[in-house]
């Protein structure tokens, strides 16, 4: 079940399923990235925003047709990308609006407070949001 907090991203992203975007990523595979993102705590200014990032990378559009494919029939369906599929999609965001990789667990404290400020606020600049949960950097951290 979706919580109250998800749904609320999903409208404030101004997404319904109508309106994902036709180009190279299929719906789910798009859906999915959408929803990984989302539950990370960024939220895309829009659905076409968000998928001209993640379409830049053709290899990756690839693989993810490959592996979340739209025909679906008598499988489960379960939104979210698998660890790997997550981590590639997390540097294409940081790259995209840091200049830099994503941090890992074992960085500096400062090298996450530096990546946060740098996330946040390039993406206010392109209107989207982000609310990253950095328990351990405490209140330092950027705050919508």
């Amino acid at each position: 079940m979706l919580s109250e907090e998800f749904i609320a991203d999903l409208s404030r992203a101004r997404i319904e399923p109508e309106m994902l975007p036709d180009g190279r990523l299929n719906t789910y595979a798009l859906a999915c990235c959408l929803y990984e993102t989302i539950n990370q705590g960024i939220v895309p200014a829009s659905v076409a925003a968000f998928q001209r990032i993640v379409e830049d990378d053709e290899g990756f559009v690839d693989e993810l047709n490959e592996y979340y494919p739209d025909d679906r029939k008598g499988q489960q369906v379960d939104l979210g990308l698998d660890t790997r599929e997550r981590d590639i999609l997390k540097e294409i965001l940081a790259l995209h609006f840091a200049g830099r990789n994503w941090p890992i667990n074992m960085d500096r404290e400062g090298t996450m407070l530096e990546f946060a400020e740098k996330m946040d606020a390039a993406l206010k600049k392109e209107g989207w949001d982000f609310r990253i949960k950095w328990d351990h950097l405490g209140e330092r951290v950027p705050r919508h």
